[in-house]
């Protein structure tokens, strides 16, 4: 009974928790139907065409043939990745929505069920929905990451997109379908997950060298001994004595300054002895922002 139970209600719970899933997809109904869109637009990718550019000798023709083309590709692409997209956003929400409403419903049966039989059925069958979901989460970063990433795609995708708008633009003789072909595979390519990924690290590897030169600059400075620096020392510390007061108008000043944002979170001693030229130039920004005599 318990075995013929759980082939008939894991089905119908699995089909109820889909249903849900609609309402929280992330995107409203697309009056367009991709898949005829699509098929329309799929002859602009038949080499025919490309011969057919090819074969044109008048400038005003050649160009409005290369245009329909490029643009008819571009169109077919932002097709194929609005679906790709809903499709990551569907299936996390699938996965987590209705891995959790089935496994809800099967624990609240373990609970209820006679017999230890039925009891184990459901609650092993719970634990394998709640483990198989986590293992999807992790495994295709639907819980936090993926949003991430899905920007990340649609930046990548916009840069490509103004170098063709650029691109097409120009006389074909300046940018001719075989140069606007090669920026087309950029763009499909553009909005892929392996693309994502490299970008945002190569990002990330960029931030944390500029912040290391930084930790060094900041490390291996020499003592400041200029005017600048006097004044800030004998404002903070009058009498030989440091100023909270002042100490916490400084740090406030640091924090939220606009010119040079790498002073945010730095210890004031940084600014008031670090010798360079930039610390120079903040050191006369503080002072006259915060009326040091």
């Amino acid at each position: 009974m318990t075995i013929i139970f759980l082939r008939i209600v894991v089905p119908a719970l699995t089909a109820v928790a889909l249903c849900g899933c609609a309402a929280i997809a992330g995107y409203p109904k697309d009056p367009e139907k991709a898949s005829a869109a699509l098929e329309a637009l799929k002859p602009y990718f038949d080499p025919a065409k490309d011969a057919q550019y090819g074969s044109l000798t008048d400038a005003t023709q050649k160009r409005a043939a290369r245009d329909i083309i490029v643009l008819s590709r571009v169109r077919s692409y932002d097709i194929e990745f609005t679906g790709y997209e809903k499709s990551l956003w569907g299936t996390g929400n699938t996965v987590t929505l209705g891995g959790d409403l089935i496994a809800l419903a099967l624990g609240g049966l373990a609970t209820t069920a006679a017999g230890t039989s039925a009891k184990s059925a459901y609650s092993a069958a719970a634990a394998g929905i709640v483990g198989g979901s986590a293992v999807i989460n992790r495994d295709l970063y639907f819980q936090r990451t993926l949003p991430a990433l899905l920007a990340q795609m649609e930046a990548n995708r916009a840069k490509v997109k103004l170098k063709i708008l650029a691109g097409i633009k120009q006389s074909d003789s300046e940018y001719p379908l075989p140069l606007a072909e090669l920026d087309l595979a950029d763009l499909k390519n553009a909005g892929s997950m392996p693309a994502a990924v490299g970008s945002i690290t190569q990002a990330a590897t960029g931030d944390k060298q500029a912040a290391q030169t930084k930790i060094d600059a900041l490390r291996t400075g020499t003592i400041s001994a200029t005017d600048t620096t006097k004044r800030l020392r004998s404002w903070i510390s009058p009498n030989n004595q440091v100023d909270q007061i002042r100490m916490k108008a400084l740090q406030d000043w640091m924090n939220a300054d606009a010119t040079d944002t790498d002073l945010h979170g730095l210890p004031p001693e940084i600014l008031i002895d670090l010798d360079n030229p930039q610390m120079e130039a903040d050191r006369a920004r503080a002072i006259s922002d915060l009326h040091v005599p």
